[in-house]
């Protein structure tokens, strides 16, 4: 399996590319840049996983690794979360981490929903990303 951490540099750099959104890991800043209104800017915050062995990797050695990662995208404006999650998909939909590894979305069916635990308000979709890995 290629290492979770060189598949998560991959991934990172990408969603770094897009000028336009605050890209965060593991946890979102207390005070997110925001505009003069209050409101934070889109962002994503991604969790990635450490890779899962497939049945047939544990048992012969063959390729069949599964790696996951998690991206929130959240904004201060309900209607700033679906342009955000668009550019996220944009960047990443069918993006080759590595030789080989290509990353597809795991469908959720989420829908934009207001986080009641954080101030100032924002709204977000969870997205679900995933690839084999020979």
């Amino acid at each position: 399996m290629t290492a979770p951490d060189v598949l998560h540099t991959a991934l990172m750099t990408r969603l770094r590319a897009i000028t336009s959104l605050q890209v965060f890991e593991f946890q979102v800043p207390d005070k997110p840049p925001a505009d003069g209104q209050g409101r934070v800017y889109p962002y994503a915050v991604v969790w990635p996983g450490a890779g899962t062995p497939g049945p047939e990797s544990t048992v012969t050695g063959a390729s069949g690794d599964m790696w996951a990662a998690s991206v929130n995208v959240a904004a201060g404006d309900p209607a700033w979360v679906l342009p955000a999650v668009t550019l996220v998909r944009q960047a990443l939909s069918l993006l080759t981490l590595a030789p080989g590894i290509t990353l597809t979305e795991v469908p959720l069916g989420g829908v934009v929903t207001k986080d009641p635990d954080v101030a100032p308000a924002r709204w977000f979709l969870p997205t679900s990303w995933a690839a084999l890995t020979p």
